[in-house]
C-alpha cells in the first residue's frame, strides 16, 4: 500500500513507525504526519502497523505502507520489520493488550515492545537511525491495575489531580514495565511517556471508545423508543472525570518527538478540563 521513496538512496529524514495505527491515537497521529503540511519534523514517511489487515474504512492516504504482523511473535515481527528497520527514526507505541491479570499484561506488553525494539535497534548493531520512542500509556500509572480482579479492594492510588513526578505504586503495572524497557535504551534513544486519560476519537478498532459507545447506545435507544439508562456506576456519574482528545495526543506525541533536543519526559495527555459524566451524556443525547 502507498508509494515508494522517489530516491531510495536518500531516505526520508523523518520516518515514523506507528505500532497500533488503526486505534484512535494511531489514526489521528498518522493523519497528522501525512496530511498536515505544518507538522513538525516533516515531510514524514509513515509506516503504520496493526495485528490485523486494514479495515475497509482505513484511509490509505494516512500511511505510505501498512504492515500487518503479530508483535507477540518474534519471528513474525522480524520478518515484517527487518526490511525497514534501518529507516525508522521515530517509533510511536500507541497500542496495548489488556487481559485477565496484570501479570499477563506485563508479560505480553513487554514481549511485544521488546520484539519491536530488538528488530529496530538491537539487530542493526549501531546502524539504527532510531532517535526517539513515544510511549502512549495512561493514568493507570497513578491508580494501579484497576482492571485486575485479584487486586480489587487492595489498590490505593494517588489522589487527583495527577502529577507527572508522582512515585510509582507498589503494585504490578505493565506501564512501568514498558517504560523500563524504553529507559534501557536511553540515552542513545530518547523517549517520552504520554499518560492519557479516557481517549475519545474515531476508530472501531479501539478496545475502549467511551464516546462512540455512548453515541451508538443513545442512537439505538432513540430508534427503539427506549429510555436512556446510564451504563456506568454511581461513582462515575457523580464525580469529576477528564478525557483525552486523540487529536491533542497527536500534537503532544509529535511535538515531544521532534524537538531540537528531544529528551526523556513524562507528560499527562489531557485537556485539563474536568466535567461530570452527566454533562457528556446530555451533550451526546442533545446532538443526536
Amino acid at each position: 500500500m502507498g508509494k515508494q521513496d522517489e530516491n531510495p538512496k536518500h531516505p526520508s529524514s523523518s520516518v515514523a513507525l506507528i505500532i497500533g495505527v488503526t486505534g484512535m491515537a494511531g489514526l489521528s497521529l498518522a493523519e497528522a504526519l501525512k496530511n498536515n503540511p505544518t507538522i513538525s519534523g516533516g515531510p514524514w514517511k509513515v509506516y503504520g502497523t496493526a495485528r490485523r489487515p486494514p479495515p475497509s474504512w482505513f484511509p490509505s492516504s494516512h500511511v505510505d505502507h501498512y504492515i500487518t504482523f503479530d508483535a507477540l511473535d518474534s519471528t513474525d515481527t522480524t520478518q515484517k520489520l527487518s526490511s525497514i528497520s534501518q529507516e525508522v527514526t521515530h517509533l510511536f507505541w500507541v497500542m496495548f493488550q489488556r487481559l485477565k491479570s496484570e501479570e499477563i499484561n506485563i508479560s505480553n506488553n513487554s514481549t511485544m515492545f521488546k520484539n519491536v525494539m530488538s528488530v529496530v535497534v538491537d539487530s542493526n548493531k549501531g546502524r539504527s537511525r532510531l532517535r526517539h520512542v513515544t510511549l502512549l500509556m495512561g493514568t493507570k500509572h497513578y491508580m494501579g491495575p484497576v482492571f485486575d480482579p485479584s487486586l480489587v479492594g487492595q489498590l490505593i492510588g494517588h489522589d487527583p489531580p495527577f502529577k507527572e513526578d508522582s512515585l510509582r505504586l507498589p503494585f504490578p503495572n505493565f506501564y512501568y514495565a514498558v517504560e523500563d524497557i524504553a529507559a534501557s535504551y536511553s540515552p542513545a534513544v530518547t523517549y517520552s511517556v504520554h499518560r492519557s486519560s479516557i481517549i475519545i476519537g474515531a476508530s472501531s478498532r479501539s478496545l475502549n471508545n467511551s464516546l462512540l459507545t455512548l453515541a451508538v447506545y443513545a442512537t439505538i435507544c432513540r430508534h427503539q423508543g427506549l429510555p436512556f439508562r446510564y451504563l456506568g456506576n454511581k461513582y462515575t456519574w457523580e464525580h469529576f472525570c477528564d478525557m483525552s482528545d486523540s487529536r491533542v495526543l497527536e500534537s503532544n506525541n509529535n511535538g515531544q518527538a521532534t524537538t531540537d533536543r528531544p529528551r526523556t519526559k513524562h507528560l499527562n495527555g489531557t485537556k485539563r478540563r474536568c466535567f461530570y459524566m452527566e454533562e457528556l451524556v446530555e451533550t451526546v443525547v442533545r446532538n443526536l
